[in-house]
């Protein structure tokens, strides 16, 4: 699994994204998950992840993200049925898998 190793950046990382553009997405996404009540949380999340990731420059090199909703949706469909059942109790492991498969999906443009 490809990874940014941050400890040995010899250059500045930054976030370059602005408020224009994160309303621009943010509120999208937000709109989408009301309507559908909840039901397209996976590609709003993608959504908002492809922009917010592609806004960070590390060492020179700007990330990307490279998930789509459908590889997302059985994981987080998964998750959400065993934290209902488990009345809360595997949110902790739901939380952890999903930023899990969020990093995995991320890259450097210089990889």
């Amino acid at each position: 699994m490809p990874y940014i190793n941050l400890s040995g950046a010899s250059g500045p990382a930054y976030f370059d994204g602005d408020v224009v553009g994160w309303m621009g997405v943010f509120m999208p996404t937000v709109l989408m998950c009301i309507l559908t009540l909840g039901l397209a949380y996976p590609y709003a999340r993608c959504f908002f992840l492809s922009w917010y990731i592609s806004c960070i420059v590390i060492d020179g090199k700007r990330l990307s993200f490279f998930g789509t909703w459908q590889e997302l949706y059985p994981i987080w469909l998964k998750s959400i049925v065993l934290t209902i059942l488990t009345l809360g109790l595997y949110y902790p492991w739901m939380y952890t898998n999903l930023r899990r498969w969020e990093h995995s999906h991320i890259l450097s443009t210089g990889d």
